[in-house]
């Protein structure tokens, strides 16, 4: 599979030969530019490849009925979007057979880690959040994050793709979210993009990209022993966070 941006003379992704199978968890990984996030789009239908083919069950992706498709797909992308809306309806907007039910909102909100700060507020699911109304209130960067993942644990999706999914996180809610896309994702497919390669060891398979073709597939342990580029890449990445020194005076 080949694609091109309309604006651009080179690929942005060629040669992409990759099968993903139920009950896989896949991180993508790889240098910022190096084509992870556009592939995740056209996995969602969001652009039309140049060339080649996206098979799902067999089935080419331009013969699906792509609202059927985005049905069974959940996404949350760096830039994932705060609603100016109540806690239900931010959440809610997943799937708007279930805005109202508030024993499946407790359930997703407890998968993604955001119940207890629901508890909290005044009118818990139907708290106005934002600071476009008199009486809303203002959550974290991280608790933003927690909700729009909410919105996509919601979904009947198959496919739950994640794009820097703890971005925002702490550490601990890190740990505890991954544990819990591991579990929704079980007999289902997701696929993940991270920069933070310790991330990358939960996945039962790490894709490499580099320059928009995959130079590397296999498990952390595998990929190690392979010393390339993953391991050049983790290698990095620890040794940086192994030196960090913090003085507080």
């Amino acid at each position: 599979m080949y694609f091109k941006y309309p604006s651009q003379t080179t690929e942005t992704l060629k040669n992409i030969n990759l099968k993903i199978n139920a009950g896989e968890n896949i991180a993508l990984v790889g240098k910022n530019g190096s084509g992870k996030t556009t592939l995740i789009k056209l996995l969602c239908g969001l652009y039309e490849i140049t060339s080649g083919d996206i098979l799902i069950n067999g089935i080419s992706i331009k013969d699906i009925n792509i609202i059927k498709l985005r049905e069974k797909i959940a996404t949350v992308f760096q830039d994932f979007l705060r609603y100016e809306m109540t806690v239900r309806d931010n959440i809610g907007l997943g799937n708007l057979e279930l805005i109202n039910e508030d024993d499946k909102l407790k359930k997703v909100a407890l998968d993604a880690g955001i119940y207890d700060a629901i508890e909290k507020m005044p009118k818990k699911f139907d708290t106005q959040l934002g600071m476009w109304f008199k009486e809303g209130t203002q959550f974290s960067g991280g608790q933003w994050q927690k909700i729009a993942l909410a919105r996509a644990f919601i979904r009947k999706a198959e496919l739950i793709i994640l794009d820097e999914p703890s971005s925002a996180l702490d550490p601990l809610s890190e740990r505890e979210m991954f544990d819990k896309f591991l579990q929704l994702t079980d007999r289902k497919i997701g696929l993940f993009i991270t920069h933070r390669f310790i991330n990358a060891k939960y996945a039962t398979r790490i894709v490499v990209l580099d320059k928009g073709e995959i130079v590397e597939e296999g498990t952390h342990e595998e990929l190690m022993k392979i010393g390339g580029q993953y391991k050049s890449l983790y290698d990095v990445q620890y040794n940086i966070y192994e030196n960090q020194k913090v003085d507080i005076s």
